[in-house]
C-alpha cells in the first residue's frame, strides 16, 4: 500500500475462527498485529505512512479455508488527527484513568497541537455524556483550563470526554472518569484461609500455571489442583496451621468495601457454571477464622478494548487492580514485556507476574461476553491485559478459579460531643474535637479522621474495637495567626478567611473498609488585628538645642480587639523603654536627650504590641546636624547642693587667662520651687602671674535658702580670642 494514503480493508471468513489483521511496519519491516476479532466479518482502517503491507488470517494463523477480499474503500491525502494532552496538578493524565476527586472541583489543563500547519483547532468537554463546553477555538500548544464542578458529579464514577477536532473533521478524544471517593489503598499481602477437598487441606500452588503442559518449551508443567465433580466438596475455610497450605491475598480498600484478591489461580479445569452453581461467581457468604466474607469472582469486562489494552468497560476490577489502571500505591504496573504477545521466561519471572501470577493460566471473570450469551470473560494467560472468552460450560486445564473475598463488615458509628456548630474562633482560641466511636466488629482497628475544608485528611486517634465499648477520641487545635495548629503543625496550610463559613469534617474508618456517617461542623474565625498607634505632631526642624535638652514624642495606642497592649520606644539600636503597658488603650510619651543622638542620621522606633505578639511599628528618622558657632558670650549655670539642705553665702575663686576675657558672677538664693532671682557677686581681682589672674567672688543673703544657683558669664570682644577660665574653687555656708 502507498505511503501517502489512508486505507480501509474489509475481510470475510467462511469459518468461525475469527480474523486477525497484521501490518508490516515501514519503520523496521517487522509485522505487527493490528486487530484481532472473533467476528467473521470486520474492517480495519490504517495509514500507508505506517505500514507497507497488510496481511489477514484467521485466529489460528491459517490462510487456507478462508474467503477473503481486501477492498480499497477510501483513498485520500493523509490528514493527521490533532494531538491532545491533558494535565492536572502538574501531572500528565492518561486515557481511561480513574481520577479520585472526592467531592472537590477538578481542573484539567487542555493542550492541543496538529502536525498540519494550516489546520485550525476546536475543543469540546462532556461530563456524563452532557456537553459542558461546546466547540470552542483553541490555539496550538497554549493550554486552556476547564473546571469540572462537584455539583455535576451525579454518579460515583462520572465519565468525561475531552475532544479536539481540526477544520477537516479529524477528531482526537480523551476519555477518563472522575470518581467521588478516595483512591483505593493497597494494604499488603494477607495469608488467610485454606482450600480443602473434603477435609483435606490442599497446598498453595507453587507452579501457578496450567498442569499437564508447558506455556513455552522448557517451562515445565504447573501444579494447580484440577477440579473433578461436586463443587460443594471444594471449599475455602479456616486457615491451616501449615504455611504451605495458606492462601495468599492482596488486600485493597476501595471506598466503603475491603476486598482480598487471591494472588493466583487455585483450582483449574473448572467451568464458570460449576462456580455459579454454588453462587461463587457473584457472591456467596463464607466464614474464615470467625469472620464473614462474600466469596466471588473478579469483574473483568464484557468485551475487549478496541486497542487491546484491556477489558471494556475500563472500570472492571482486573484492569483497575491487576493492571493497576488506578495507579494504586504499592501495586505494580505491567511492563511492556507483560503486555506484548510473546510468551516466554521474561513473562514468567516479571515483577508483575510474580505478584499476580497470570502467566500460563486464564482467570475466570463474572461477565458474559456482550456478543455471545454463552461466552464468559477470561483474563491473562499470554499477557497481563489479555481479554478473551470461554464458554460457560468449558472445562480446560488452562482456565481456572481465582477467588475474591469481599469483607462483610459493619461500619463504625461516631458520636461527636464538641465542637458545637457555628463557633467563632478568635486569636489563641482552641477548637476542641471530642467524642466517641463504636464498632460492632470485634478486633477491627478503628481510626477517627478529620479534615478542615478541602485540606489534608488527618488522624485524630485509633483503637481496637472489642465489639461493644466506645473508643474515645480528642484533639485540640489552636487558632493563631489566622491558621489552625496541632501543636506546632500548621494543619490548614493557608490563612482562614474572615466572614466565611469553614467546615470541619469528622468520620471514622475501620481496617475492613467500613466508614461511619460523616459529621460536619461549621465555624468562623476572627483575625487578630494589630494595635492602632498614633504619634502626635512633631516639629520637623528644631534648632538651638544643646546636649542636655530633651526631645519628646507622644501619642495614643489602642487595640481594636480589646487586647492588652505594650508600647515601647527605642533610639537607634539602644535599649527599648516601656512607655505604656497592661491597658487596652492609653496615652504614651517617649523622651531622649540630644546628647544621646549621634551625628548625622538617627532612628526612633515606637512599637505597640498586643498580648499575642502582633505589633504595629512606626519609625522616625532624626538627622542631628551639629552646628558650632563661635560666641562672644557664654553662660554657665551651676546648681549648688548644700550639705545641710540650705545656704546663705558663697565664696569662690576663679583663675583665668589674662587678655580678652571678662568673667562676671551672679547668684540666686530662693526657697524651693520659686523662680530664680540673680544678683551680682562682689568681685576683687589680683594677678597671680604675668598670664594668670584670680577673681575672688562673694555673695551673701540674710536667710539661708534651699535652692541656690551660681551663674558665670564669660565675655570676649573678639571671637578669635583663645583665653579661658582654667580653675574654679569655693565654699558655701
Amino acid at each position: 500500500i502507498e505511503s501517502t494514503h489512508k486505507y480501509r480493508f474489509t475481510a470475510y471468513s467462511s469459518l468461525n475462527y475469527g480474523l486477525r489483521f497484521y501490518g508490516v511496519r515501514r519503520s523496521d519491516g517487522k509485522e505487527q498485529l493490528l486487530l484481532e476479532t472473533e467476528r467473521t466479518f470486520d474492517t480495519l482502517e490504517t495509514s500507508g505512512a505506517l505500514y507497507s503491507s497488510i496481511r489477514i488470517s484467521d485466529m489460528h494463523g491459517n490462510a487456507t479455508g478462508l474467503l477473503m477480499s481486501g477492498h480499497l474503500l477510501l483513498r485520500m491525502p493523509l490528514n493527521s488527527a490533532p494531538i491532545l494532552t491533558l494535565t492536572a496538578n502538574n501531572q500528565l493524565l492518561t486515557k481511561n484513568q480513574r481520577i479520585y476527586t472526592g467531592t472537590n472541583d477538578f481542573t484539567v489543563n487542555i493542550t492541543a497541537n496538529d502536525v498540519d500547519p494550516d489546520d485550525t483547532l476546536q475543543y469540546q468537554v462532556k461530563l456524563n455524556n452532557v456537553v459542558k463546553k461546546d466547540w470552542t477555538a483553541i490555539s496550538r500548544n497554549l493550554p486552556v483550563s476547564y473546571t469540572f464542578k462537584k455539583a455535576d458529579y451525579i454518579n460515583d464514577s462520572n465519565p468525561f470526554i475531552v475532544s479536539v477536532r481540526d477544520n477537516k473533521g479529524a477528531i482526537t478524544t480523551f476519555e477518563a472518569a472522575l470518581v467521588k471517593y478516595e483512591r483505593p489503598e493497597y494494604l499488603g499481602l494477607v495469608k488467610l484461609g485454606t482450600l480443602r477437598k473434603g477435609t483435606t487441606a490442599l497446598p498453595r500452588p507453587t507452579l501457578p500455571w496450567y498442569p499437564g503442559g508447558e506455556p513455552f518449551p522448557g517451562c515445565g508443567s504447573g501444579n494447580i489442583p484440577e477440579f473433578n465433580r461436586d463443587i460443594l466438596n471444594w471449599n475455602i475455610g479456616d486457615t491451616d496451621t501449615s504455611e504451605k497450605n495458606q492462601l495468599y491475598w492482596h488486600k485493597i480498600i476501595d471506598g466503603s468495601k475491603t476486598i482480598l484478591i487471591c494472588d493466583r489461580v487455585i483450582l483449574t479445569s473448572i467451568s464458570w457454571n460449576d462456580l455459579n452453581g454454588d453462587n461463587r461467581v457473584f457472591g456467596k457468604t463464607i466464614s474464615i477464622d470467625g469472620k464473614q466474607y462474600k466469596l466471588r469472582l473478579l469483574t473483568c469486562g464484557y468485551d475487549r478494548r478496541s486497542d487491546m489494552t484491556g477489558g471494556y468497560p475500563e472500570n472492571n476490577e482486573w484492569d483497575r487492580y491487576i493492571l493497576n489502571d488506578d495507579s494504586i500505591s504499592g501495586l505494580p504496573k505491567p511492563e511492556s514485556s507483560d503486555r506484548d504477545h510473546t510468551l516466554n521466561s521474561t513473562d514468567k519471572y516479571s515483577k508483575h507476574n510474580q505478584f499476580w501470577n497470570w502467566f500460563g493460566i486464564y482467570t475466570l471473570g463474572q461477565e458474559t461476553y456482550i456478543n455471545h450469551k454463552e461466552g464468559r470473560a477470561v483474563r491473562g494467560y499470554g499477557r497481563a491485559p489479555d481479554w478473551s472468552t470461554k464458554a460457560d460450560v468449558t472445562v480446560v486445564s488452562h482456565t481456572g478459579w481465582r477467588p475474591v473475598l469481599e469483607v462483610l463488615n459493619y461500619p463504625p458509628s461516631l458520636s461527636l460531643k464538641t465542637p458545637s456548630n457555628n463557633q467563632t474562633l478568635t486569636e489563641n482560641d482552641v477548637l476542641i474535637i471530642k467524642g466517641t466511636v463504636s464498632d460492632a466488629d470485634k478486633d477491627n482497628v478503628v481510626v477517627t479522621k478529620y479534615r478542615i475544608n478541602n485540606g489534608t485528611t488527618r488522624a485524630i486517634a485509633s483503637g481496637v474495637s472489642d465489639g461493644s465499648s466506645p473508643i474515645s477520641f480528642a484533639k485540640s487545635l489552636l487558632f493563631q495567626n489566622k491558621r489552625l495548629y496541632d501543636g506546632t503543625t500548621d494543619i490548614t496550610g493557608i490563612d482562614l478567611a474572615e466572614n466565611t463559613d469553614h467546615i470541619l469534617t469528622i468520620w471514622a474508618e475501620d481496617d475492613q473498609g467500613g466508614k461511619s456517617d460523616v459529621v460536619t461542623r461549621t465555624f468562623t474565625v476572627k483575625h487578630n488585628k494589630a494595635p492602632i498607634l498614633t504619634v502626635g505632631t512633631f516639629p520637623a526642624v528644631q534648632s538651638g538645642l544643646i546636649p542636655p535638652d530633651s526631645i519628646t514624642l507622644s501619642g495614643t495606642a489602642s487595640d481594636p480587639d480589646g487586647n492588652t497592649i505594650t508600647v515601647k520606644g527605642k533610639l537607634n539600636s539602644g535599649t527599648e523603654q516601656t512607655v505604656l503597658s497592661g491597658v487596652t488603650s492609653g496615652n504614651w510619651s517617649y523622651s531622649f536627650k540630644v546628647s544621646d543622638l549621634k551625628a548625622g542620621a538617627n532612628t526612633v522606633t515606637i512599637t505597640s504590641t498586643d498580648q499575642f505578639g502582633l505589633s504595629t511599628v512606626k519609625t522616625f528618622n532624626v538627622n542631628n546636624a551639629v552646628t558650632e558657632t563661635p560666641m562672644k558670650k557664654a553662660v554657665a549655670r551651676y546648681k549648688i547642693l548644700a550639705p545641710k539642705g540650705s545656704a546663705r553665702e558663697i565664696l569662690a575663686w576663679l583663675k583665668r587667662e589674662k587678655g580678652n576675657l571678662v568673667v562676671d558672677a551672679e547668684t540666686s538664693f530662693v526657697d524651693k520651687g520659686l523662680p530664680e532671682q540673680y544678683t551680682a557677686m562682689t568681685k576683687e581681682s589680683v594677678d597671680l602671674t604675668t598670664s594668670i589672674a584670680e577673681d575672688e567672688l562673694i555673695s551673701t543673703v540674710a536667710t539661708a535658702k534651699s535652692d541656690v544657683m551660681f551663674k558665670l558669664t564669660l565675655s570676649r570682644t573678639n571671637t578669635s580670642a583663645k583665653e579661658a577660665a582654667v580653675m574654679l574653687v569655693g565654699v558655701i555656708s
